[in-house]
């Protein structure tokens, strides 16, 4: 659950302000506070950007909420040639999907600041989760590190990290003409499922992050 309450203290706003500014009513502001409902993925993007929200704050509650912390503190250096990416504790089911109400990061996983520096994404939206099941084999295994970056400016077909009633799920997606959101397991045995727009407006999915690299143990 997002920490609005939180966010207005540090920013010194309102929460009607803060519904203003991203466009919500306050009754949608209030059920996101109390559980009830969960903002979207664009909600999400929409509060990151206009108040400088750290994105993994705003999906973990873990770290530095403010983006301007996270770059000075959050994703530390070694003085020189790396960048240690968060890990959290959190699966994403390759399968059915899995809950995820105790997520906190776990360690930190260095990668060289010059392959983080050539990637397309801001290493601060970057962090690594583990997956599980089989529904993605052969591409992603049980027990593989995927790391994610939650800076999405379209949907290009790609494997992303997405969160609907059955928890978070490594999936497959793609849009087609008519809006409809197609989500493909890569092993085949997974039957594809379909969300119509309405549906996708409705929150009844959500898109929480694009896989750009991935590891195995041997």
């Amino acid at each position: 659950m997002v920490d609005i309450k939180k966010i207005c203290e540090v920013l010194k706003i309102t929460q009607a302000e803060f519904a203003g500014k991203i466009g919500v009513s306050t009754q949608t502001l209030h059920s996101w506070m109390t559980g009830k409902n969960e903002p979207t993925g664009d909600k999400l993007k929409t509060i990151s950007s206009l108040f400088d929200v750290s994105p993994i704050w705003l999906l973990t509650g873990e770290g530095e909420m403010l983006s301007s912390d996270v770059e000075k503190g959050k994703l530390s250096t070694d003085g020189g040639g790396f960048v240690y990416i968060p890990r959290y504790n959190v699966a994403v089911a390759a399968g059915g999907g899995v809950a995820t109400d105790y997520e906190h990061e776990i360690d930190k996983l260095a990668f060289q600041k010059k392959w983080i520096n050539k990637q397309p994404y801001p290493a601060n939206t970057l962090s690594m989760v583990t997956v599980t099941g089989d529904s993605m084999e052969p591409t992603y295994k049980n027990h593989d590190i995927v790391m994610i970056t939650t800076e999405i400016s379209n949907l290009s077909p790609a494997v992303y990290v997405i969160r609907n009633s059955d928890g978070l799920r490594l999936k497959r997606l793609y849009k087609d003409k008519d809006g409809c959101l197609h989500i493909i397991s890569d092993n085949k045995v997974y039957p594809e499922e379909i969300y119509k727009p309405e549906e996708i407006e409705a929150g009844n999915i959500e898109i929480i992050g694009k896989v750009v690299w991935f590891g195995r143990n041997v």
